[in-house]
């Protein structure tokens, strides 16, 4: 074998791809260009992820308003037990509205 006879057919070889088989070369460019166009699937979980996580923190604030509402509601059913028992004559602590525990707290 003659030196640069092995690059002499890696050229022809890549010639011969590129201009004698032009289908296949149309076909590697379509790819190319849908591959450029969709969202790598890195990116598409880091945007799920930032979604999600937008969303519980909106959750997250929802919930800590109802808790807040709970406590004044609770407040309220307290002060109206503790009215109600003073304008019927029983004992204010019969009357109290007992709060339950909860399950869980949120951070």
């Amino acid at each position: 074998m003659r030196p640069g006879g092995h690059r002499f057919d890696v050229r022809r070889s890549r010639w011969a791809l590129t201009h004698q088989h032009t289908d296949l070369k149309d076909r590697f460019m379509g790819a190319v260009a849908e591959a450029e166009d969709l969202p790598s699937a890195a990116t598409r979980s880091a945007d799920t992820f930032q979604e999600l996580q937008a969303r519980h923190d909106d959750l997250q604030t929802h919930a800590r308003f109802l808790e807040d509402r709970l406590q004044i509601y609770a407040t309220a059913l307290n002060l109206l037990a503790l009215e109600t028992a003073a304008l019927s004559g029983r004992d204010a602590d019969a009357a109290k509205v007992r709060v339950l525990p909860r399950r869980g707290h949120l951070p």
